[in-house]
């Protein structure tokens, strides 16, 4: 009986010791995170300090200062993740990384799922008027299929030889404007690039097109008079992205005047990034002139170009074709 009574205050005894030691042992571990998380705060500190200074903030400035305390951030949780994995701290730091990146992980699903809803909801195209079946000319202001050409491969469904419609190039506030005004004249597909058998020739929406001088036609649909942005005190701000906007009116013109028959639409959409990559910086506002500090936690450096947007989104060729189809009385 008393062996086995000895025995057992012993292991009581134990018992009671491995608890004892516990708190201490962690202590070391919230310690040493505690030091560190301090030492990485004065940096990012020291940082801010010399950013908030005009004269030291305007050489860090151009060297990418901003940016700095971000790649901190991310060291430090890298650091910390680094001594939970190797034993040197307890474990349960792994949840500094994981809420850490999964955060960053769900606020930019979130942004994608918000801009959809948003995108969803829009018109792109919305024509008043109609187009009389004798107008057949089709011309854009900027000329931008020449100056840019910015219709990918979606661009190939940019057909408006179907619905009546020849492309111009007529530079309206040019003068002379009777020897400047050409016609495309559209070839076959160029997978390969367009042939120079047939004269200087160039690729819009995975065409070959050349220009032949007409004479100015009396009327004709003019796409891209007086593109507006949105004003910037009127530009939405989302806690999942900011939207810029931007409109480009359709008017068609004839010789007794012009008519506005409807509107493009087409926005810019700033969303949230995958990780969070929290920032300050100064920088120089030259409105003012003033030093002025920012800060920020959740970057928005994903864009994103939507419906027409100046002819310069995947969506173009589809917002025009719509446009054009209302403007002949059809179903877009």
């Amino acid at each position: 009986m008393f062996p086995t009574k000895s025995k057992d205050l012993a292991s009581g005894s134990g018992s009671e010791g491995s608890d004892e030691r516990a708190p201490a042992a962690r202590e070391p571990s919230l310690r040493r995170v505690y030091r560190l998380t301090k030492r990485y705060a004065l940096v990012c500190a020291a940082i801010f300090g010399l950013q908030y200074l005009p004269p030291t903030g305007i050489f860090l400035l151009f060297l990418g200062g901003f940016l700095w305390i971000g790649v901190i951030v991310h060291i430090y949780v890298l650091h910390v993740s680094a001594l939970a994995v190797g034993g040197a701290v307890s474990r349960w730091f792994l949840a500094l990384p994981i809420a850490f990146y999964g955060a960053g992980l769900a606020a930019g699903l979130y942004s994608d799922s918000m801009a959809a809803d948003w995108k969803s909801k829009q018109a792109w195209a919305e024509i008043d008027g109609t187009v009389p079946s004798a107008v057949g000319h089709l011309a854009f202001l900027p000329w931008f299929p020449s100056h840019d050409p910015r219709l990918p491969d979606p661009g190939r469904a940019f057909r408006p030889e179907e619905l009546g419609f020849e492309m111009v190039l007529i530079p309206v506030y040019a003068k002379n404007r009777e020897a400047r005004i050409r016609r495309l004249v559209f070839h076959s597909d160029a997978p390969a690039g367009c042939p120079r058998t047939e004269g200087p020739m160039r690729e819009l929406g995975g065409r070959c097109f050349r220009e032949e001088a007409i004479e100015e036609p009396e009327a004709f649909l003019l796409v891209g008079v007086e593109a507006k942005w949105t004003p910037k005190a009127a530009r939405p701000e989302h806690a999942w992205g900011s939207v810029l906007v931007k409109t480009t009116k359709v008017v068609l013109h004839e010789a007794g005047g012009s008519e506005r028959l409807g509107v493009l639409r087409g926005a810019l959409i700033r969303k949230n990034a995958y990780v969070l990559f929290p920032s300050a910086g100064c920088t120089l506002v030259s409105s003012g002139p003033d030093w002025s500090c920012s800060w920020q936690v959740l970057p928005r450096w994903r864009e994103e170009r939507v419906g027409f947007y100046a002819g310069s989104s995947p969506d173009s060729a589809a917002v025009l074709m719509s446009a054009l189809r209302q403007a002949r009385g059809q179903t877009p």
